[in-house]
């Protein structure tokens, strides 16, 4: 899985110290951002709350947990759910022929998170 950027917090006041620093600015996002190539730890002050902290999960339990919530729900999932933080279509267990009631989107970035929805059940 690719890394990803570390967005950094950057009040305006701070924006010529970052840069000096040799913090990068992401004209999509419009957001500061601490290079790859640099350590991020001189750019500690301008974290997130949530960056500071360290965090780690099990990418196999939330995959398996997700799977569990969403078959909990009526949805009928074949291997493991996509956490590609996409809408995806699937059957429910009282879906008939062609029909997809189902939906649900999953990530698995920072925090691991999800959305389910069947159609039929509410």
């Amino acid at each position: 899985m690719p890394q990803k950027r570390i967005y950094l917090y950057v009040p305006f006041k701070d924006k010529e110290k970052v840069k000096s620093l040799g913090a990068m600015w992401d004209d999509k996002e419009k957001k500061w951002f601490a290079p790859k190539s640099l350590d991020k730890n001189i750019f500690s002050q301008w974290f997130y709350p949530h960056q500071n902290k360290e965090f780690s999960f099990d990418e196999n339990e939330v995959l398996t947990t997700f799977k569990s919530a969403l078959e909990n729900q009526g949805l009928i999932i074949d291997g493991s759910p996509i956490m590609d933080g996409k809408i995806h279509r699937v059957k429910t267990t009282t879906d008939k022929g062609r029909e997809m009631s189902g939906a649900y989107s999953g990530f698995l970035d920072e925090y691991p998170a999800g959305f389910i929805q069947n159609f039929k059940t509410g």
